[in-house]
């Protein structure tokens, strides 16, 4: 073994941690950045599904038309956390085989801290993405938790012309369901929803190769349950967009897929060939 990366076989019997101070202040800022755009997120985010309904004149139109946009805007901060998901995964499994040459604790944690500081761009960007889509669940509770009332309207559109006209249209045919109101409680949205949220699993343990025991739990488990048992209490607008962001997860799993494979390379002009027949 390279003596570099070798662990003493006699490590001593204690060290004294260095306390990165810095590493907090970065994500102290990092929350602190998404507490101060939460307002502005929001505001964002009502506006695009009152522009959906100014387009379609009916919630069910509006909701998808929400969630295609802002699926659109979220595709590049998750395609990052997927290739930072690959290389923590490689990171983790070296972090592993360089703790298992010891039993010491004391040098577990001087690898684990070590391992960090190696990582911290990881770790950083972890910790945005879950600031981020806490706030955005969060935000997308505020919109379909809370009855469109004419007042909040007027209070949260930015242009008068989005205004809609009241009673606004929110009953809708819905496919495997039928004719269902978005501002009321529908126990087969919620059903679909859990099963959706058990689909996607399926998808990003298969295809995204997230095997760990945790991420079989999450994805497989906790997620459908999830979607079952919070939005049981709740208006099915909610679970209505829920079910299409799922639809259009799995539908960007697998275009992922048909890009990455051999049958999509085989239609792509060999451009490396031919710059080697120039050379």
């Amino acid at each position: 073994m390279d003596s570099q990366t070798a662990v003493p076989t006699s490590p001593p019997t204690s060290y004294s941690a260095k306390k990165d101070r810095r590493s907090f202040i970065v994500l102290a800022l990092i929350l602190g950045f998404i507490i101060f755009t939460f307002k502005y997120w929001m505001l964002f985010c009502f506006n695009t599904i009152m522009t959906g309904y100014f387009l379609f004149s009916e919630l069910r139109g509006a909701t998808i038309f929400f969630a295609v946009i802002l699926r659109i805007l979220l595709y590049p901060l998750g395609y990052v956390k997927r290739t930072f998901d690959k290389r923590i995964r490689k990171a983790e499994e070296e972090f592993r085989k360089e703790a298992r040459l010891t039993n010491n604790p004391l040098l577990k944690d001087k690898l684990r801290r070590e391992w960090l500081s190696r990582n911290k761009k990881i770790v950083f960007f972890d910790w945005f993405y879950f600031c981020f889509y806490s706030m955005n669940a969060f935000v997308v509770g505020w919109i379909f938790l809370q009855p469109f009332t004419q007042a909040r309207i007027n209070q949260g559109v930015l242009f008068d012309f989005l205004v809609p006209k009241f009673p606004m249209t929110t009953e809708s045919y819905i496919p495997l369901v039928g004719m269902a109101d978005l501002t009321k409680i529908n126990m087969t949205l919620n059903f679909l929803s859990a099963v959706g949220a058990f689909i996607v699993g399926i998808f990003e343990v298969t295809f995204h190769k997230k095997t760990r025991r945790k991420d079989l739990l999450m994805y497989l488990v906790m997620f459908p349950l999830g979607a079952y048992f919070i939005t049981m209490w709740v208006p099915s607008g909610f679970e209505f967009s829920l079910i299409v962001f799922e639809i259009l997860t799995v539908g960007i799993i697998i275009v992922e897929k048909i890009t990455e494979s051999k049958v999509f390379k085989f239609f792509k002009p060999p451009v490396e060939e031919e710059k080697k027949g120039e050379e």
